[in-house]
């Protein structure tokens, strides 16, 4: 089963995600801040990290930053209001998921970048 981190400080964005990833079979783990996720991947390495970057503790610059040191080899995909694409090479990602966005799109780059077959976006 193909795992994905959701690295989210707003619970309910969070919680939507992780349920809507987990509905189509991936296993998913939350993490609020940098530091419980720079955790989880130490601990059990997901195939892809959804990653918001403004967080009140420790922020999704501070995680790529401590991933990259410790040499993680992380799949990073940046999941943030601030929808600036240079983001994106600034921290190694392989992709923008601009907040707000739909299932569909969520779906699709996950999909993407796990490997499996996407869904059309609309």
């Amino acid at each position: 089963m193909t795992s994905v981190l959701v690295v989210e400080d707003d619970e309910s964005i969070r919680s939507f995600v992780c349920d809507a990833l987990a509905d189509e079979g991936y296993r998913v783990t939350g993490a609020e801040d940098g530091a419980q996720a720079l955790g989880a991947v130490e601990a059990d390495p997901p195939a892809v990290v959804l990653l918001d970057m403004h967080m009140p503790a420790a922020s999704g610059w501070d995680f790529a930053r401590n991933a990259r040191d410790r040499g993680l080899g992380v799949t990073i995909i940046v999941m943030t209001a601030a929808a600036d694409p240079k983001v994106v090479g600034e921290i190694g990602a392989v992709a923008l998921l601009a907040k707000p966005f739909t299932l569909d799109a969520l779906l699709a780059v996950v999909s993407l970048h796990t490997g499996g077959f996407a869904p059309p976006v609309n």
